[in-house]
């Protein structure tokens, strides 16, 4: 099982943190880039990626562990080899890595504090990320790692294959169910706290949860304290005073952020996961849902000392000899009454299967909620141009997922300049994906649905 030398707190789900990790989850299985997600200090980016360490460790080889303990290149094949079961030598390695490609078996690594790397390191893992025996390789770290991996690939010579995502503060909405969640782990299931108080935490805060757990952990302390002179008290007073001491012992971390700067703004609902693009080329293109499943090989559990490894039939009645005297006129009539549903989806065509398959897509994000993918549509259309943008179907764990595709792109080269135009405006790098993938997609998922 994987686990981590430095646990952070237990893992608190917030509305938005949850479509951050599903949306990461998602690329992180289904294509063949670099997650590189960044933060600020005390941003929650640990916690993010111990969560989905846990998950991929249900079904995949999985390897977590921190750069702050493993940064060299000697010291990073060592703990991949001690996961693997092999030498630390890369010719063992790569011989492991193909003996789980013939079992169609992935190994995930997943770094975190990942800035902290050596420049060999930081290359060795990615370049051992692409090619036909590879693993999935997923790092978190401070804003400068973004930068880093993309001077790494540069020197590789290769294409970028990276999918940036930069880790928001919460919104105050989610700083209030960040709390909850904290008191409830604490065994208390009601939030002692007023509106005004829930308020100022997240301004002092600044919105990250590394210091709303400064902030929670001070209170608690002081609370113990100071129990035994105002157990008499009432929690209310002793909430306001706790309050107040926080506030004291935390305002070196305040900067002053105004409003607008903290605020929920587009981009950051969008990264939060409120809200995804999804290209609509046609109003029915919801309708459509083309199926992508995760495979579920054998699982692996890696105990170590020393890393983190983590038919429906139509009974139709015999038709009656007086039925077949009906005027044609009558009969066109109770057809187009009885079976409109079925004529328009049969008449239906997905805008993307018209497109060439030479063609390439740039799949801008995938969410759980129709209403957040088309609210993105809404919200982007005129700066995107909602032509180009559609939405298709999947199925991610057993639940439907949006996808928002911004297409068609014709030449890669055009695709790979659009996407790096779109990051600027999302925070987030397209996945460019040839068109006919996409249609692969939903003529398969066309198959399963019929």
């Amino acid at each position: 099982m994987a686990h981590s030398a430095n646990p952070s707190p237990q893992y608190i789900e917030t509305d938005e943190r949850a479509a951050v990790l599903e949306m990461l989850a998602h690329v992180h299985e289904f294509s063949q880039l670099v997650v590189v997600l960044t933060g600020e200090v005390g941003s929650g980016r640990s916690m993010l990626l111990q969560q989905m360490s846990d998950q991929l460790s249900v079904h995949y080889q999985t390897l977590l562990f921190s750069a702050s303990d493993y940064s060299s290149l000697e010291e990073v094949q060592y703990v991949v080899a001690m996961q693997l079961g092999c030498v630390a030598d890369s010719q063992e390695i790569e011989q492991s890595l193909k003996n789980m490609a013939i079992q169609s078996e992935p190994f995930h690594i997943l770094v975190d504090d990942a800035q902290l790397l050596s420049d060999e390191a930081l290359t060795y893992l990615i370049a051992h990320s692409q090619g036909e025996h590879r693993w999935q390789l997923m790092v978190t770290g401070d804003p400068v790692l973004h930068q880093m991996c993309v001077d790494v690939q540069h020197n590789l010579q290769s294409e970028e294959k990276l999918h940036h995502a930069q880790l928001q503060p919460f919104s105050e909405e989610a700083t209030t169910q960040f709390l909850q969640g904290f008191y409830r782990q604490s065994g208390i299931d009601h939030l002692p706290l007023s509106d005004k108080a829930l308020h100022h935490y997240w301004r002092l805060s600044s919105g990250l949860p590394g210091n709303l757990v400064t902030i929670v952990d001070t209170q608690f302390q002081t609370a113990d304290s100071s129990t035994s002179s105002t157990s008499n008290l009432p929690l209310g007073h002793i909430a306001a005073v706790v309050l107040i001491g926080s506030a004291l012992l935390i305002s070196y971390l305040y900067k002053s952020p105004s409003e607008e700067n903290i605020e929920d703004d587009a981009i950051a609902r969008l990264i939060a996961g409120e809200a995804v693009v999804t290209e609509v080329v046609d109003a029915d293109a919801d309708d459509v849902t083309p199926s992508q499943q995760a495979e579920s090989p054998q699982q692996v559990i890696a105990e170590k000392s020393v890393p983190h490894a983590v038919d429906s039939t139509n009974d139709s009645l015999p038709m009656k000899t007086e039925e077949l005297a009906v005027e044609p006129a009558q009969v066109v009539q109770e057809r187009d009454n009885d079976q409109p549903v079925l004529d328009r989806a049969e008449e239906f065509v997905h805008p993307l299967l018209s497109a060439k398959p030479s063609d390439f897509g740039l799949q801008l994000v995938g969410v759980r909620s129709k209403k957040s993918a088309q609210a993105v549509i809404d919200q982007f259309g005129s700066q995107l141009g909602e032509n180009k943008l559609s939405i298709y179907t999947t199925q991610y764990k057993g639940q439907p997922w949006y996808v928002v595709v911004y297409a068609p792109i014709t030449g890669k080269e055009s695709a790979n300049e659009t996407a790096n135009k779109l990051s600027t405006l999302m925070s987030t790098q397209p996945w460019v994906r040839p068109m006919e993938k996409i249609q692969e997609d939903i003529r398969k998922n066309d198959q399963i649905t019929d």
